[in-house]
């Protein structure tokens, strides 16, 4: 009877498998696809206290053109100039000392069933 419940159970497991493996490159493709779209966007949060003056002058010697303002959580959104590294620019905020954390703007979304 064990024997028998383990068979149905591994059965019934690998056959699972299959759709569960096909939404993981589903949503890895849309990340990427995503990714790729919103690469040109930086969020950052400043720390408390940060000048205005100091922050203009900061994004505007990196380039950045300021997209949006999110209040509610003290977040900027930035687009980078045209030529300009997603990566290099995150390095840069990140050792600002002003900044409390930088990261790209990315949107994830959730596959739809097939």
């Amino acid at each position: 009877m064990k024997l028998l419940i383990a068979l149905m159970f591994a059965a019934v497991t690998a056959s699972l498998l299959p759709p569960c493996k096909q939404a993981e490159q589903q949503r890895e493709a849309a990340t990427a696809n995503t990714a790729a779209a919103r690469a040109q966007e930086v969020l950052i949060k400043f720390k408390p206290g940060a000048l205005a003056d100091s922050v203009q002058a900061f994004t505007a010697a990196l380039g950045l053109e300021q997209v949006r303002d999110l209040p509610a959580i003290g977040v900027r959104v930035y687009r980078l100039p045209a030529g300009q590294s997603l990566d290099q620019v995150l390095e840069k905020c990140r050792a600002h000392p002003q900044v409390e954390y930088a990261e790209p703007n990315l949107e994830y979304r959730i596959p739809e069933k097939p």
